[in-house]
């Protein structure tokens, strides 16, 4: 059985928007997806 971790970030160059009170917002993200099982890791990447 295996265990996955999500990261995600505003990407490079992207517009920020916020709320009052509220998080950052972005218009595109980077998102990492780290896999981690017996036989290792794995690292996948998405824009």
């Amino acid at each position: 059985m295996g265990r996955a971790v999500l990261m995600s970030q505003g990407a490079r160059n992207a517009m920020r928007a916020r709320v009052n009170k509220a998080p950052v917002r972005y218009s595109a993200y980077v998102v990492l997806v780290f896999l981690l099982t017996k036989s290792g890791v794995r690292k996948s990447k998405s824009t």
